[in-house]
């Protein structure tokens, strides 16, 4: 893990966070490079995007660390063992209300949508099963993650729902599950799914009389 080895100290020393830099840090002090020359001036932008990850990363004492990690030890978190997550999904957003501690579970719940997702919501793809007969049956599916990493999934045919409802079900499937976690993990105070994933899937106001969530949860 990048930054290993640095204290709350060594980051306090030389930089402070301030939401008018694009890594949400600077520089407390000047940088004085080899030749005793300064090399950046007090007050400048710490750090820059790292076109492989999409993370603003900065130098600290001849050791890499993500900025994301060093806002949050400046504010007092704890990062042993602890991954820093962006709650809105975006990687450069480092503002300290969208960063949050979690397990590495926590976070991998917490992901973006994948670029090869086809259905444009996470958790939710189409899959198809081939019969021995030839015929191939296509589904909706729906999955979700539990407190413990265990995977939660269910899939709709289409064949019987027809496409459009399937994928309902799947959606809401997965909806529920999620905020079945989430008021569980509330009781002890743990990090479950963030709200975007809640409200980028909610269908609750195209199911009045709850057909969708019935047969969900009778099948």
């Amino acid at each position: 893990m990048l930054g290993i080895g640095m204290t709350y100290t060594d980051y306090n020393n030389l930089l402070y966070y301030d939401e008018t830099s694009k890594s949400f840090l600077r520089w407390k002090t000047d940088r004085v490079g080899a030749n005793g020359g300064v090399k950046i001036k007090a007050n400048s932008e710490a750090g820059s995007l790292d076109q492989t990850t999409g993370y603003y990363r900065v130098s600290v004492q001849k050791k890499l660390a993500y900025a994301h990690r060093i806002i949050m030890i400046l504010h007092g978190h704890c990062l042993k063992n602890l991954e820093v997550d962006h709650i809105d999904g975006n990687r450069i957003n480092n503002v300290i209300t969208n960063l949050r501690a979690v397990s590495h579970c926590e976070n991998t719940r917490n992901r973006a949508l994948s670029s090869n997702n086809t259905s444009g919501m996470h958790g939710v793809y189409f899959t198809s099963k081939f019969r021995k007969n030839g015929s191939t049956d296509n589904y909706w599916c729906g999955e979700w993650f539990d407190s413990t990493g265990k995977k939660h999934s269910k899939a709709f045919n289409i064949g019987t729902y027809g496409d459009n409802f399937a994928y309902q079900l799947a959606k809401q499937y997965r909806l529920d599950g999620i905020r079945f976690m989430n008021e569980e993990l509330m009781n002890i105070d743990s990090k479950g799914y963030s709200d975007r994933h809640v409200i980028q899937q909610l269908i609750n106001d195209c199911d009045p009389d709850n057909r969708v969530r019935k047969i969900c949860w009778e099948l």
